[in-house]
């Protein structure tokens, strides 16, 4: 006789079902037309529906999307699918084509997130930000239609395309470094906890707590992104002198 096997589906905790629950009054609330399902088999929550936005002169169209909150994790940004084909990838508009998955849009690096999840009530700056970024894509097409090249037709400032925008934000978060300071400080990059009152590997001759160490804490902090892992080590690569090749996601 075959034993029977239970089936068991991701245990939702506590404060997590307690956040889902606050997203879907919220959602009645004041965006009726998002619905929120909540899967377990699958360990995924995702936010489905129309959302409206002015997109100028008066003008207010809605625009299919999806939020998906995997493995049921409310605390983090979730991400944000195209579900009525409404922005074409073209390798400049910031929107990733996944095949059969569909095609997502990159608000922003998944280690820069501009609204934090863990805060009272995250939805409403979130779903500000989708529809700027919205609205970004109209002006850009816009402006495309009107024969302003692909690479010079996004509105404002924008990370690098693929890799490239990895390795921009750590720049950023390490500031000016030559390259025998960015060498010293990679393995604290990477896992190596740097004590405050270390001197700082930078070569700064100073304490790291009052150099680099919290901007190293916030690269460990986000290793958690595959893709910052990988442009860490194109950084070390770079200072090193060592030609990698180039894996932009375009």
């Amino acid at each position: 006789m075959t034993p029977r096997v239970a089936r068991t589906s991701p245990r939702l905790a506590p404060a997590a079902r307690i956040r889902f629950e606050s997203y879907a009054a919220y959602l009645a609330e004041h965006e009726p037309a998002l619905i929120q399902r909540l899967d377990r088999s699958a360990g995924l929550a995702t936010i489905t529906g129309k959302l409206t936005v002015n997109v100028g002169a008066g003008v207010r169209q809605e625009f299919t999307v999806e939020l998906r909150f995997e493995s049921l994790n409310p605390f983090r940004p979730p991400e944000v699918w195209d579900r009525g084909g409404h922005f074409p990838p073209d390798g400049e508009r910031h929107v990733e084509d996944h095949g059969p998955r569909g095609w997502r849009w990159c608000l922003w690096l998944p280690e820069a997130t501009e609204v934090d999840f863990t805060e009272p009530e995250p939805l409403t700056p979130f779903l500000d930000k989708v529809r700027g970024f919205i609205l970004k894509q109209v002006i850009y097409q816009d402006r495309v239609s009107r024969g302003i090249p692909k690479a010079q037709a996004w509105p404002g400032p924008a990370w690098a395309h693929g890799q490239e925008g990895h390795v921009q934000w750590i720049q950023e978060q390490l500031g000016p470094l030559n390259p025998a300071g960015l060498r010293r400080l990679l393995p604290y990059l990477l896992g190596t906890r740097l004590s405050y009152n270390k001197r700082c590997p930078c070569g700064s001759g100073k304490k790291a707590g009052l150099c680099h160490r919290d901007a190293a804490e916030r690269i460990r902090e986000a290793l958690h992104v595959q893709a910052l892992r990988k442009a860490v080590e194109e950084l070390g690569h770079r200072a090193s002198g060592v030609a990698q090749p180039d894996n932009h996601a375009g």
